[in-house]
């Protein structure tokens, strides 16, 4: 799976400041991204990259374990692909490679330093992504000042939108049920050591919950006659396997189904 991560000063953010020309980028949330998954390099990279390649990112973060690969789109990792390139020929500008890259990412983490205005930042972050894009769960971390350094204070935002009914039915539901997912929710409070860890599982979480009301809400019909289909034809291939395989074949097939 893929998630997004941003940086913003305030709510005010403009989408060119978010995609491409942030103010200087608060040391604390460099440190961020290292504890939610590590740097990997792009070009020899052998696991799970999602639409990244060497052309337009050295680096991402990047998390793994016996369930679950993660790559977060930074769009400050982004950079314009080579003159030529065949890949992204069409696309030259880093903010528009990011909203290609981006476009399957169902959750978005945005560091921001003054809350004010945080929905309309989720708004603008919406409408500055490209029309097939499937964003429908924002995680904002917010560090708090003076006396309460190393604490986070964490909003939470499902928005029901939609560009047809069934695209809002499926946000609609995934906002009645936004307790569904966690760790966090929505206005809890974390310190700077459990911050990564909880963002991150938090993330996936959310994740997994937008693609269940996205496959719920469009395909049921259809993921069941594919489950059934493809449980006869596995079916069938076993069976004629065992059927047409020496001894020794069959002894495998009995040790790996």
């Amino acid at each position: 799976m893929t998630i997004s991560v941003y940086y913003a000063r305030s709510g005010d953010a403009t989408a060119e400041e978010l995609l491409e020309s942030p103010p200087s980028i608060n040391e604390d949330f460099v440190a961020f991204l290292h504890t939610v998954g590590w740097p990997v390099d792009i070009a020899t990279h052998p696991g799970f990259k999602g639409k990244l390649d060497a052309a337009i990112c050295a680096t991402a973060p990047y998390y793994a374990d016996r369930v679950h690969e993660v790559i977060f789109n930074v769009p400050y990792t982004v950079r314009s692909p080579p003159p030529g390139n065949s890949t992204w020929a069409t696309t030259s500008m880093p903010s528009r490679v990011f909203r290609k890259i981006s476009s399957d990412d169902h959750v978005c983490v945005v560091w921001i330093e003054d809350l004010r205005n945080y929905e309309q930042l989720a708004r603008r972050i919406r409408e500055s992504a490209v029309p097939s894009a499937r964003l429908m769960v924002y995680l904002f971390v917010n560090p708090l000042k003076n006396n309460a350094d190393g604490l986070y204070w964490i909003r939470v935002l499902v928005p029901i939108h939609g560009t047809n009914p069934v695209a809002f039915a499926a946000s609609q539901r995934l906002n009645e049920s936004v307790l569904g997912f966690g760790p966090l929710v929505d206005g809890m409070i974390v310190s700077r050591h459990a911050l990564g860890l909880m963002i991150r599982n938090t993330a996936i979480s959310a994740h997994q919950a937008c693609k269940v009301v996205m496959d719920t809400y469009t395909r049921p019909y259809v993921t069941s006659a594919d489950f059934s289909v493809l449980s006869t034809v596995r079916t069938t291939q076993a069976v004629h396997r065992r059927a047409s395989s020496s001894p020794s074949d069959t002894d495998a097939i009995v040790r790996f189904t």
